[in-house]
C-alpha cells in the first residue's frame, strides 16, 4: 500500500468525525507534480480543500 494511499484513508476517516489542520511548506497546486497516482491525489486534494480555510504564511 502506498504512502498516498494509506495518507489518503487516514484523512478519509478523520475528515467524517474531526478538524484536520495542514502544515506544508509545498504549494497546493504542486502536489499532483509529485505523486505519481495523479486521480487518488487529486480526490484526496478535494476532500481536503471541501469547506475549508486555506491559510498562507509568507516570509517577508
Amino acid at each position: 500500500r502506498s504512502e498516498l494511499q494509506a495518507f489518503y484513508r487516514a484523512v478519509t476517516f478523520l475528515n467524517e468525525t474531526r478538524s484536520i489542520i495542514f502544515i506544508t511548506n509545498r504549494e497546493i497546486s504542486t502536489w499532483l507534480d509529485v505523486v505519481e497516482d495523479k486521480h487518488l491525489c487529486q480526490t484526496l486534494l478535494d476532500r481536503i480543500t471541501a469547506n475549508c480555510q486555506i491559510i498562507r504564511l509568507t516570509d517577508r
